[in-house]
């Protein structure tokens, strides 16, 4: 991962769960505004070996002819397809609009997060535009790194049964929601804007 993005500094107990957690990603889906701040990461994503973007607007022309990195229109269809490559691999989803819509479909079976103390002001919303409520169980993962808190939440029941109505189960591959730690160059770094807002999809 080095050699393709700028290295970051993390606590020695931080990475003890970023680690594996990250190695445990097999296909990242982004959405059009993070692949337009990272230029699609140059067809390398920083976790995972394959990526997919979700966006109404069509692939730049000419831009990396030689990667498969299929764009996709409909949130639904990106997660099948990134279900069939992800081989029993987790299938990580930015937050923002694309996340959002993944929780909102019943997409989503777990949520990780990292809360660092730094009250920015202002700023996107984690889950973009998503209505209504949704709730999330008690945190089974919770660990304190040096100035962050890495969370993991199970999305409920009911939110998790949605995603029969949306597509076929394929299998036990996860999906979850997350977060990581982001340098200060959001093009080199891993997913996410200030807050490290990751969305990991764990369909199962």
């Amino acid at each position: 991962m080095e050699r393709e993005h700028a290295p970051f500094r993390i606590s020695s107990a931080s990475q003890s769960y970023v680690r594996p957690f990250w190695d445990s990603i097999g296909v990242t889906i982004q959405g059009r505004h993070l692949f337009d701040l990272t230029n699609g990461w140059e067809a390398k994503p920083p976790a995972g070996e394959h990526l997919l973007v979700v966006s109404h607007r069509a692939k730049p022309e000419g831009w990396h002819p030689e990667a498969d990195v299929p764009f996709f229109d409909d949130i639904a269809v990106a997660v099948a397809e990134a279900k069939r490559r992800a081989g029993g691999r987790v299938v990580a989803v930015c937050a923002g609009n694309v996340g959002g819509q993944a929780l909102a479909l019943g997409l989503v079976d777990e949520v990780a997060m990292d809360v660092a103390p730094v009250v920015l002001g202002n700023g996107k919303r984690y889950f973009g535009p998503i209505s209504g409520h949704h709730m999330l169980e008690d945190p089974d993962v919770v660990l304190k790194g040096a100035r962050v808190l890495h969370l993991r939440f199970r999305c409920a029941a009911d939110m998790r049964n949605r995603a029969s109505m949306t597509q076929a189960d394929t299998g036990p591959r996860r999906t979850g929601c997350g977060g990581g730690s982001v340098p200060r160059d959001p093009r080199r770094g891993p997913i996410g804007n200030g807050l490290g807002q990751r969305l990991e999809l764990a369909s199962r």
